[in-house]
Formats: structure tokens, sequence, C-alpha cells
């Protein structure tokens, strides 16, 4: 299915339609980007479900970039003076201090991504770019 894909892949994080904001199973999630890693050696990305900063910290450190619309957009919408606010707290919420965190939280030592699967990859927000 993803043999003729380019670019990057894209992995929702969650089934239902983009603004979703509900809980996401991040193990079920864990275990679908590792079929696509293991198919495809095309950056992995992943967005729908993704409301909080605390959501995206836990599902970074499996993706090669986060998506993060929705959120922003409804911030702007309803209260246009949070959203540079919102922004911020999406963007402590990726960096790599908060990632190391957030990804032991939840997978083993085992289950983690090496560092040679990640790299930067021509997505809307990068999760982390690798030198």
């Amino acid at each position: 299915m993803v043999g003729g894909a380019s670019g990057w892949l894209y992995a929702p994080a969650s089934t239902a339609p983009t603004g979703y904001q509900g809980p996401l199973d991040v193990l079920a999630l864990a275990g679908f980007i590792q079929r696509l890693r293991a198919a495809s050696p095309l950056p992995v990305v992943s967005g729908v479900g993704i409301s909080a900063p605390a959501l995206a910290a836990r599902v970074a450190p499996l993706v090669d970039a986060v998506v993060i619309g929705t959120p922003i957009v409804r911030a702007l919408a309803t209260d246009p003076g949070h959203a540079p606010v919102l922004a911020a707290a999406f963007a402590q919420a990726l960096r790599p201090s908060s990632l190391t965190e957030s990804l032991t939280d939840f997978l083993s030592p085992a289950e983690t991504l090496s560092p040679d699967r990640r790299r930067a990859c021509p997505a809307p927000v990068p999760a982390r770019r690798r030198q």
C-alpha cells in the first residue's frame, strides 16, 4: 500500500474527523507507525486528534513531524489573544526535553525509535529536526 508513496506518510492519531478532542490510543498509534516504518523509509507525520500540548508531546516521539491545526484555528476564532499562548504551549511541548520525558511515560526503551529513523521532513509543523 505504501510502495508508490513519496514525500511522507500520514498516520492519523485518531480515526475521528479533524478537530477531534477526545482521548488517543497512543499505543495503537505506535504500533501503526511501526508497521509503516517497516514498510517504507519515508518520514511519518501524524495529526488529527492532537488537540492539546500534552497529546502532542506524547505523539511526537513516535513520528518525524506533528501536524497541529484545529486547536490553533479554534483559538483564533474564539479568543484571538489566546492563540499565541496556545501556539507557544504546543511549541514548548515539542521541545526535545519534553519529548524524552513524554516518551518514557508510555514506551519501554525497546519500543522507542532509533535516532536513525528520525529526520527532517517537509511537513507543516516539524516535531524536531536532526542536524
